[in-house]
């Protein structure tokens, strides 16, 4: 073999390893990148997955990958009902806003992520995302029979609140849990150095005061709505053998609890604060309702 021929078999080995070492690093950057460059627009957006470590997940939560971050990340949600009140209950058919804000107790993150879903006991949709901020879109994904979950819109967000509306589901569902996760990133275009949530859960209890016989609630009239807080009238549409009425405030505190007899209307008068407050009428025949009404 000629000295010539003899160095054509090292140099083809040569670059055979250099080819290899190549594609592989290439591969695990381009993983890296991709898994990333997906998943920033919403992960059920992009990718049709849910990672809020809700049931029938794979198990993957935003710190599943998004880790070796020193952010300190953390989520927090808040649901407030139409008079900005916060609550951990919900009257079905009624409209709530969530805020979810992912927060940072060092560093400063590049942008911030999130994803949310709710469901019942079941596992199952419970209530309607509606209404979500600019930051923030809804997305059903066909996995786990359909689910719907509400994430970061676009890519990451430069604000690290996202707000959505949620009208609660149906009379009788019980309790609902919302499952959520947040991240905050720092924007190198791959998922090291990023610091993920493990996820959280809030629960929302069905209130009382939604179970109720709608035919008799129909049938009942308070005024004036709103009220300065004297002489408030409930009609009934009936004459009722006893009546029990009791008024609730939003933290379902009793302020005024009253028995009447061979009645067809309640009047009373009340000396409490503004807001918006509860009655709760039962009567002899098993009839009960509740009436919201509001103080000025």
């Amino acid at each position: 073999m000629t000295p010539k021929k003899s160095l054509i078999f090292p140099v083809l080995i040569l670059l055979i390893f250099t080819f290899f070492q190549s594609f592989k690093s290439n591969t695990y950057n381009y993983h890296s990148e991709s898994y990333e460059s997906i998943n920033s627009g919403g992960r059920a957006t992009a990718n049709n997955d849910g990672n809020t470590g809700a049931p029938l997940e794979s198990g993957t939560v935003c710190a599943s990958c998004h880790s070796s971050g020193v952010f300190g990340t953390s989520i927090s949600i808040s649901v407030k009902d139409n008079v900005g009140t916060d609550v951990d209950f919900y009257v079905p058919g009624d409209t709530y806003s969530i805020v979810f804000t992912v927060n940072e107790s060092s560093g400063s993150p590049a942008g911030y992520g999130f994803q949310s879903t709710s469901l019942n006991s079941s596992n199952v949709d419970a209530g309607t995302f509606q209404n979500p901020s600019a930051n923030t879109t809804i997305a059903t994904v066909t996995k786990y029979g359909g689910r719907t979950y509400v994430e970061h819109n676009g890519g990451v967000s430069s604000a690290n609140e996202f707000t959505v509306d949620w009208v609660a589901p149906v009379l009788g569902s019980g309790d609902i849990t919302l499952y959520y996760v947040g991240n905050a990133v720092n924007g190198t275009g791959s998922t090291g150095g990023d610091d993920g949530t493990s996820g959280d859960t809030f629960v929302m209890s069905e209130s009382v005061l939604s179970v109720e016989d709608m035919s008799f609630k129909s049938q009942l009239n308070l005024y004036p709505n709103p009220n300065e807080g004297n002489n408030v009238t409930i009609e009934l549409g009936d004459i009722y053998e006893v009546v029990d009425l009791e008024i609730v405030n939003l933290l379902g505190q009793t302020i005024l609890k009253k028995t009447e007899n061979n009645t067809n209307q309640l009047v009373l008068s009340l000396d409490s604060k503004p807001g918006l407050y509860f009655a709760k009428v039962t009567t002899d025949k098993g009839s009960r309702a509740t009436i919201r009404f509001s103080l000025e």
